[in-house]
């Protein structure tokens, strides 16, 4: 059960194996908490360079992983989860409540989730996440339109054929 506990153990009543006895008193105490501690908000990469400032979505992998800390005197793992393999990228502790940036660098490109768990003195822990996506190939587009064709008016409309999906189905 949670609380804070006592053991103490009266050294004059034990003895070791040549028959000499103890003294005194030693004491051991101890805390159990179970509450999880404050959940990590905010969670943002930079640079994102997706439709939208916090979509997750860049092109390299060397990054910064920006984050709200909310829990004082806490330790921060950050993880990259690839389909269930989780990679630690980034280990901080002793962090104070405020803003926090760590520099990382993730070597497996593609979907994956960005998990930042916010672990308090007691061991306990909460995961804040971010589906990202890193894409080192950037879309290209072509025309059918080369440098040899001479346009005598504004034409209605031009084909023009993408690498991949700009959109999700």
């Amino acid at each position: 059960h949670e609380g804070e506990y006592t053991l103490k153990i009266k050294l004059s009543t034990l003895s070791d194996n040549a028959g000499n006895y103890g003294s005194g008193i030693h004491e051991v105490t101890w805390v159990v908490d179970r509450s999880l501690p404050s959940a990590i908000t905010n969670l943002r990469i930079t640079p994102d360079l997706g439709y939208s400032p916090n979509d997750g979505i860049t092109s390299d992998g060397n990054l910064k992983v920006a984050m709200q800390v909310n829990q004082g005197n806490s330790r921060v793992q950050i993880y990259q989860n690839i389909s269930g393999d989780k990679r630690m990228i980034a280990d901080v502790e002793n962090v104070s409540v405020g803003n926090l940036e760590v520099p990382v660098n993730m070597e497996v490109y593609g979907s994956s989730v960005l998990e930042a768990y916010c672990i308090d003195q007691f061991g306990n822990s909460i995961v804040t996440e971010l589906p990202i996506y890193i894409d080192r190939q950037p879309l290209n587009v072509s025309s059918t339109l080369t440098a040899t064709n001479a346009l005598t008016r504004q034409p209605d409309s031009i084909r023009i054929v993408f690498s991949d999906k700009l959109l999700d189905e």
